[in-house]
Order: structure tokens, then sequence, then C-alpha cells
């Protein structure tokens, strides 16, 4: 029986070669291929080469079955299908240090998927045509991701390993993490302790582009062998829910002045790099009802240590015609996970009534007058004026309501002016004016 198995897997490969052959000459020649779209290019035990001038057009499913199947790319594979890897091992093999071999996945009109029970390593990936989906985590890449398509993560981990800043050469479209927590869809750059510029083509997938890109600039080395993982999602709404992984509150910034996406930048390293960031948002992020002003936008960070967002802000620039923020220099020690923006200087909403009386009456209701503030601030001032100026409350607690006295005694019925001054985290000041009619 054993026999019989293995000479039916010896006409399989041998049919495996037949097939590479003949297929380098199906696509040049113009031949159609959709007659044999049905047709699967499966690998078994097989060890399949595809040389350096070999260039192998599959019009359907490359599949790699139970066993120890690969193959030695150092050519191009064309493929139309899906990319299923259900072998013991990673598919492509012996990847040179400088990889030469390329898979192209280019259906322009379907859904190709890379999906399997094995992870797959490859050497180049072009992905273009049609979005592309990946299916299982911790797949990865040695050579360049060209990236001609929507490449969606689907809370799964593609790993880029490798230094070298152009291991994604970006033409068009984008990678979509967009997944909430508590898993997300990342790109991990193994990095480790190089040094420059690196940019994530992230999309919201609002148009085909790359539009809430990330960058990364590494300004001091890390751990040779560290790494960073990236993603990012726009939350449904302004409430800034759901929070990223770790992250308890949003606390003191409110949820009105924070852009509706978050960033995870998560620094694997014993010893951290100190980086700088740059940050595309899109205008579905800072969209009514939030009250942002883009040009005050500043990045900030959950420090998961403190449990804090503002025990260190750093230096941002606001690009508000190009919806960008790029922070300064950030120190390893302040280098944290979870990242968003928040328009700290945008001035926000108070309430406060027109009227009040301070009478004691037997309902006892409308007996005392302040204002109800929805925003986050460092320091509040309430001050009362009579129609002479002379000043007749003041305080610095927001829970310290005006009862209308004035050194013990009721005030008479009147018009009074009042005073807010709130000063912002970062030192701003807002003032607020008006007047109240005490009726007795």
């Amino acid at each position: 029986m054993r026999r019989i198995k293995d000479m039916i897997k010896w006409c399989i490969t041998l049919k495996i070669k037949i097939v590479l052959v003949f297929s380098l000459f199906l696509f040049p020649l113009g031949l159609s291929a959709q007659t044999s779209f049905d047709y699967c290019f499966s690998i078994y035990d097989a060890a399949v080469v595809c040389s350096d001038s070999s260039y192998t057009y599959i019009p359907s499913h490359l599949i790699t079955n139970e066993g120890l199947g690969n193959i030695d790319l150092d050519g191009k594979i064309v493929l139309q299908g899906d990319l299923i890897n259900n072998s013991n091992g990673f598919l492509f093999n012996n990847i040179e240090g400088t990889p030469n071999g390329n898979l192209y996945m280019v259906n322009i009109n379907a859904l190709q998927a890379i999906k399997g029970t094995a992870s797959t390593h490859f050497e180049n990936l072009t992905l273009s045509g049609f979005e592309k989906n990946l299916l299982i985590t911790d797949c990865s890449i040695l050579g360049t991701l060209t990236l001609d398509a929507r490449f969606n993560l689907n809370e799964n981990n593609f790993i880029i390993d490798s230094k070298d800043q152009g291991s994604i050469n970006y033409v068009s479209g984008h990678i979509h993490s967009e997944s909430y927590p508590p898993v997300y869809g990342t790109i991990q750059w193994n990095i480790g302790d190089a040094l420059g510029n690196y940019s994530i083509p992230f999309g919201s997938g609002a148009n085909n582009s790359n539009d809430v890109n990330l960058s990364y600039s590494s300004i001091s080395p890390g751990d040779a062998f560290g790494f960073v993982k990236f993603a990012t999602y726009r939350t449904p709404d302004y409430t800034n829910y759901p929070v990223p992984n770790g992250v308890n509150s949003l606390s003191p910034y409110n949820n009105m002045n924070l852009v509706d996406r978050f960033w995870i930048i998560e620094p694997n390293y014993n010893n951290r790099p100190e980086i700088e960031l740059g940050f595309r948002y899109n205008s579905m992020d800072v969209d009514n009802p939030n009250k942002i002003k883009e040009s005050t936008l500043k990045a900030i960070r959950f420090n998961s240590n403190g449990l804090t967002w503002n025990d260190w802000l750093p230096t941002s620039t606001a690009d508000a015609d190009n919806n960008l923020v790029i922070t300064g220099a950030v120190p390893k020690q302040y280098f944290y996970t979870n990242w968003t923006l928040a328009s700290e200087d945008a001035a926000g909403d108070i309430w406060i009534p027109n009227a009040f009386t301070p009478d004691k009456d037997e309902n006892y209701t409308n007996e005392t007058f302040g204002p109800v503030i929805n925003f986050q601030y460092a320091r509040y001032e309430f001050y009362i004026y009579d129609r002479w100026g002379e000043l007749v409350f003041k305080t610095e607690n927001i829970d310290n309501q005006w009862n209308g006295t004035y050194l013990n005694k009721v005030v008479k019925e009147d018009i009074f002016t009042w005073l807010i001054i709130i000063t912002k985290e970062s030192g701003k000041k807002y003032k607020y004016t008006g007047t109240v009619n005490v009726i007795l």
C-alpha cells in the first residue's frame, strides 16, 4: 500500500514538472488561460525548482498539501488564484541573502487569499489588481513587498524580516489594519538596530490609497534583534471606544477633542530606540461632532506604567493642509505602544443659565448659579461682579457655585456679570463672559 502511494506521488511530482515547463510558454505566447482556471497547481512531497530564468503562470490556486512540499524560487511565478500552504514547512526554501525569486498575485477581478495551515515565508511578493486577504498569521518576507493593491490583514501579523527601509515598495492601494482590540492586524518590522525612515502605508478603506500612512524614524539604535509591531484603527464614532488594549481611560482628555483613531506602535526591545513619528489622518477622523482645531493637533501616548496620557507630551508639528502631525524626538523612556492625536488647545462648550432665584423658597430649586463644562482643563476660575464692578464671588472649584450672597447676605435683585477663565494643559487660557439675572 505504501509503495502504491509513493508511485502516485511520483506521478504527481512528474506532472508538476511538466506543468512548470508548459507554463513557461502559456503566458508569453498570449494564450488564454481562462479555460484552465479550475485547474490548481498542487505540490505534495515534491521539491520544485524554478530557476532564475523561469516564468511560471498558474491560472488558478497554488497549493501545497501534507508533507514537505516546497519551491526553490529563483524566477517568477504569476498567480491568479489563492496561495494555500498546507505543508509542514514555509513553502519557499533556499532563500538567498539577497532574495531573487518573486511571487506575483495579480488577479484584477477577484479577491485572492494567502492561507492554509502553515505560514509562508516569501522571498519577494508583489500584490496587484483586486484586494488580497491575509488569512493566516506570521507570514514573512525577506526581500521586498511591492504593494499595488489593498492588502487586508484581517487580525493577522505580517512580518517584514529585513532592516531595509525599502522593504515595502509602495505603488498604490494600502495595507488595511483597522481591526478592533483585542486582536489587531499588524505589520511587524524587524528593524533591529537600524537607523532611518520607515513608512507603513496604512489606509482607512475610504479610498484606494494610503490615507493614514504612518512614518517611523529610528534616530538611535535599539537591540540588534528588536522589532516593532504597527497597527491602526478608526473608532466607530466620536466616543473613541473601544480603547486600545491596556488603556483604562482617556482622562484627562475629552473624547470630543481627540481624533477618532488610535495607532499601535509596539516596541519589542530590551533597549528601546529613540524615535520620531509621523501620523496621517483623514477627514472622517476629525469630523463633527468632534471639536478639533487641526492646526493645534498634538501626538499623545498612553503611559502603561503610570496609566496616564499626559505625563509627557512630545513636541509636535501639525500640518492641517496635509492631515499630518509629526513629532519631535521621542526619547526611549517615553516610547510606549498606544498613540492618538489630541486638539488640546481647542476651546469647548460651557453651558450656564441666565437667571436664578436664591430666595430659599419652599421648593428650594434654582438656588445656586454656576457653569457646566464638558471638556478637560488644568485650571478653572469663576468670578461674579455687580453692576459697579465690585467682586462679589470667586472660586477655583467647579463644584462651588454662587448662592447669591455677598458678605453673608443675599444680594438685591439685579443683573450681575460673570467671568470664567479656563486654562488648558498647554497653558493656553480661554475667557468666557456673560450676565445673570438674580430674581427674588
